[in-house]
């Protein structure tokens, strides 16, 4: 299994890093870092602590670090940003949100996978 930290993705900085991910994202792996997946297009399928999920365009994931994870492309093509940030910068973003967020979040059984969408924003338009 592959654990991967910030370090290791495209366009590196200690706190903040994104990408767009088409392929190469079915191994089971896990990060040193926060990770919010958007799903840009398309339908892919993401297994998660045991639960296995579709995500459609539109939806997002939440990932915290040591959450075991991959994806199988068994549903067509499938466009995803993934947007990794370090424990430290995740932590104020909680804070500033409300005090005791990212205790909720660490501490949840399991949020990687969820059946409906977090939240349904419009693409801008290029």
């Amino acid at each position: 299994m592959i654990t991967r930290n910030i370090a290791q993705s495209l366009f590196p900085d200690k706190n903040f890093s994104t990408h767009v991910t088409s392929v190469d994202d079915e191994h089971k792996h896990s990060h040193e870092y926060f990770e919010i997946v958007y799903i840009i297009s398309g339908r892919i399928t993401h297994v998660c602590g045991g639960e296995t999920t579709e995500f459609r365009k539109g939806m997002m994931i939440l990932l915290r670090p040591g959450d075991v994870h991959t994806y199988v492309r068994d549903l067509g093509e499938c466009s995803h940003r993934d947007i990794m940030i370090n424990v430290p910068l995740f932590r104020k973003i909680c804070d500033f949100l409300r005090v005791g967020v990212y205790e909720d979040v660490v501490a949840a059984e399991t949020i990687c996978s969820i059946e409906q969408p977090v939240l349904l924003l419009p693409l801008p338009s290029l």
